[in-house]
């Protein structure tokens, strides 16, 4: 795979709905520009730990033996039900974090969409660019974070209600992700 359709691929993949980016647009609300840094770093870290290494070692190993796949997938599936949970029951408070650094990173590093990029995306566009491919990487997470973030902003504002409403969407949104990945491992 060259650069380039890497690149489109990675971002397809990248900026659907999922955990990572339920999580990242749900706490939009309360962060400034330092924070938004941070969270996108947090998520690149999240994406680039767990893909690197599973293209570059984990890749054979994992596809010989499908039952560790299933694993970390119900393994996925559980962590998104409890922050499903968490979010769905939080109250707001002038300090209190909808979803903090700890979770954010957690929930990527549960993403199934790291897999997904580490198992047939990477090694697929590697061909001996691994640098470059991890570059592009980068900048493919930071971008999606970025359009999440953006996105969380625009519908979800700043009002109490408007907030309360989305974390209900968002708890949904991750149960129905939840519910379909673990429905996943039963086919």
């Amino acid at each position: 795979m060259e650069p380039l359709a890497f690149a489109f691929t990675a971002f397809a993949l990248l900026v659907l709905p999922g955990p990572t980016n339920t999580v990242l647009a749900l706490s939009s609300d309360e962060l400034g520009a330092a924070r938004v840094l941070q969270r996108v770093a947090i998520v690149v870290f999240g994406y680039v730990v767990i893909a690197a290494p599973i293209a570059l070692l984990a890749a054979p190993i994992l596809q010989d033996h499908p039952i560790i796949e299933k694993a970390v997938k119900l393994v996925s599936a559980g962590w998104v039900v409890y922050l499903g949970y968490r979010l769905w029951i939080h109250q707001q408070t002038p300090t209190t974090c909808i979803v903090g650094p700890r979770r954010l990173l957690v929930t990527t590093l549960l993403n199934p969409k790291s897999l997904v990029m580490g198992l047939t995306m990477i090694p697929a566009a590697n061909g001996g660019r691994f640098p470059l491919t991890l570059a592009l990487l980068v900048i493919v997470v930071s971008g999606t974070s970025t359009i999440w973030l953006a996105l969380g902003r625009l519908i979800i504002g700043t009002g109490a209600r408007r907030a309360e409403i989305a974390r209900r969407l968002g708890s949904s949104v991750l149960w129905a992700f939840s519910a379909v990945l673990a429905t996943s491992v039963l086919t």
